[in-house]
């Protein structure tokens, strides 16, 4: 009965013990260089300059940007196209009717597979942005 007792008292010391030296370690990796804890977890997900110097700014010269008017279609309108979809192809420059009826099925494919979309078949989305683009 006494040996009951004194494993159980071990066994909490023993945990008691592993709980304690983890949140430790935890401690001593927030660190980063001496620094107090506080400063480390901020500066790992929040950009401070540390020399307390004001950021430089750089002057550039006004230039004239001629801006592209982008007519943007909504892509969901074809079938097989969803809001993932469309944001990949609105990211690979195609925002139109007319810009989706400009691409090869081969090189709707390759953007698809970068994403890793592999079950969307653009087959039939050219022929459909022909039609809608005619709209």
């Amino acid at each position: 009965m006494i040996n009951q007792k004194n494993s159980k008292i071990f066994l909490w010391i023993g945990i008691l013990f592993g709980i304690t030296s983890s949140f430790l370690y935890i401690i001593f990796l927030l660190r980063d260089d001496k620094k107090d804890i506080g400063s480390a977890f901020i500066s790992k997900y929040i950009n401070i300059p540390q020399d307390n110097k004001p950021e430089e700014t750089i002057k550039q010269e006004n230039k004239v940007i001629k801006s592209k008017i982008i007519r943007k279609d909504n892509l969901k309108t074809i079938n097989g196209i969803g809001p993932a979809i469309e944001l990949l192809l609105n990211e690979n420059g195609i925002f139109s009717f007319d810009d989706l009826s400009a691409m090869r099925i081969e090189d709707l494919k390759n953007i698809l597979l970068t994403k890793n979309f592999r079950l969307a078949d653009p087959s039939t989305w050219i022929e459909q942005a022909i039609q809608l683009s005619k709209k």
